[in-house]
């Protein structure tokens, strides 16, 4: 499972760090819930249907803060969107990867016995996908205005390669249950 990291600040609505400081490369007070709510919608704490093409994932990948020739530390979205995910869930979010390598993460989850749960930058989620089989079928443009999408890639039976679906997140206002 792939998702975008939560909502990001923009010109007219701040980002904040965990405490609630000022940060622009932190979640909006916005994604911050998302954040929250993720964590139920990927570990409910119920049975869910055996039909359910979202389960509690076992593994948690997320892009590596990057930091500038000055040391400045880039976006910390994509671990805080699955950090209170990781917290309930009892695992450490696996966060060796950084942008630009795509394809690791992708091959790095694949190798994982279990469910696993990337977050990533929107702009690089179609990277991983495509490395997956049968990925290729994902869109390769995530909308900009899009943090309520899940892409899911379930592995066939058959062992050869893997099906993808869009499931829609549905958890907060604005959210849409149309796939993109």
């Amino acid at each position: 499972m792939i998702i975008r990291h939560a909502e990001k600040p923009t010109q007219a609505i701040a980002g904040v760090k965990q405490k609630g400081e000022k940060n622009s490369h932190h979640l909006t007070v916005k994604g911050w819930q998302r954040a929250g709510a993720l964590a139920h919608f990927f570990a409910p704490g119920h049975a869910q249907s055996s039909e359910s093409l979202i389960v509690p994932p076992q593994f948690l990948f997320a892009s590596a803060p990057s930091h500038s020739a000055d040391d400045e530390c880039k976006s910390h979205r994509p671990e805080a969107t699955i950090k209170p995910l990781a917290e309930k869930l009892g695992l450490k979010i696996n966060m060796t990867f950084n942008r630009g390598q795509e394809s690791a993460v992708a091959s790095a989850a694949q190798a994982c016995k279990g469910p696993v749960l990337i977050a990533w930058q929107h702009d690089s989620i179609y990277e991983i996908a495509k490395v997956i089989p049968g990925g290729d079928i994902a869109p390769q443009h995530w909308p900009e205005n899009r943090f309520d999408i899940v892409f899911v890639f379930t592995l066939r039976s058959s062992q050869n390669g893997y099906s993808f679906d869009q499931v829609p997140q549905c958890l907060l206002a604005g959210d849409t249950p149309d796939v993109f």
